[in-house]
């Protein structure tokens, strides 16, 4: 059996990595873009099972990155938030899409909390 695809996109090495340790480790397999431009190329290119999508980006923002996405990548997004509270989320503007999308937020970044959410999340679609 196929190993589902994952492509996280995410500004932090730190963050990058312990994802894909951590959806390694559970049998994922993992593709990384350190920013948002490369993330939509990769994802273009090569459209994963799903993305992880950090909302604060350096060159694009998460926002403009799910906009681009949303044209045309019709599959799961998570969005990945180190933002504390539920009105911070929902100000991200697109918190009501989520199961519209296929999107979920998962507050950052208990490994086991980010796995079992995800896998939990992907499996209804």
């Amino acid at each position: 059996m196929n190993k589902a695809e994952i492509l996280v996109i995410d500004d932090e090495p730190q963050i990058r990595k312990l994802l894909e340790i951590t959806l390694e480790s559970n049998d994922y397999k993992v593709r990384l873009a350190e920013n948002g431009k490369e993330g939509i190329i990769q994802a273009a290119n090569h459209p994963p099972d799903a993305i992880l999508l950090d909302i604060s980006l350096p060159d694009l923002s998460g926002h403009l990155v799910l906009k681009e996405l949303r044209q045309w990548y019709n599959k799961t997004i998570i969005i990945l938030s180190v933002q504390n509270s539920e009105s911070d989320i929902v100000s991200t503007g697109c918190f009501f899409l989520m199961f519209l999308h296929n999107l979920c937020f998962i507050h950052v970044y208990r490994e086991t909390i980010v796995i079992s959410r995800f896998s939990a999340f992907i499996k209804m679609f």
